[in-house]
C-alpha cells in the first residue's frame, strides 16, 4: 500500500480492503497509520490574505517553522505581484522559526492573486511558495 503524503500534515490513517475468493477469509482490512511532519510548516497556512480599503494598511503574517535537521536559511524572497505588496521576514529563533509579514501597497481598488517565493538552503525544500490574495475596496 502506498500513500501520497504530499497533501497530508500531522497524524493520518488510511485503510484498504482486500477481497478474497476464499470462504474462510472473505476480506482483510489493511490499516496504515502514521504522522507526516513537513520539512517546513506554515501557521496558519501557506497563504496570505490582504483585506482592506484603498489607502489603509492591509496586512497579514504567517509563522514558518523548520522541522528539518540543520538550520534553515532564507536566501531570498521574490514575488510575481510586482509592486502590489511589500514583505518583511523576521527571525524569531535563528535557523528555526521565522515570521513573514506582508502588507498591501495598492493605490487602486481591486482583487489580485499571486505568490511569494522563498529560496532556502534546504536540499529537501529549496523553494517555499506562499499564496497571496488581495481584496482591496
Amino acid at each position: 500500500m502506498q500513500v501520497d503524503t504530499s497533501t497530508i500534515m500531522g497524524p493520518f490513517e488510511k485503510r484498504a480492503v482486500v477481497w478474497f475468493e476464499d470462504r474462510n477469509i472473505q476480506r482483510v482490512v489493511l490499516t496504515l497509520k502514521g504522522e507526516v511532519i513537513p520539512y517546513v510548516s506554515f501557521e496558519p497556512g501557506a497563504y496570505i490574505s490582504l483585506w482592506g480599503k484603498t489607502g489603509e494598511k492591509a496586512a497579514d503574517e504567517i509563522l514558518l517553522t523548520n522541522h528539518a535537521e540543520g538550520s534553515l536559511q532564507i536566501e531570498g524572497i521574490t514575488s510575481d505581484l510586482g509592486g502590489r505588496i511589500k514583505w518583511r521576514l523576521l527571525t524569531k529563533e535563528a535557523g528555526r522559526v521565522f515570521l513573514l509579514h506582508v502588507e498591501d501597497l495598492s493605490r487602486l481598488p481591486g482583487d489580485y492573486s499571486g505568490h511569494l517565493y522563498l529560496k532556502t538552503n534546504l536540499p529537501q525544500k529549496p523553494l517555499l511558495t506562499v499564496l497571496v490574495n488581495g481584496f482591496i475596496d
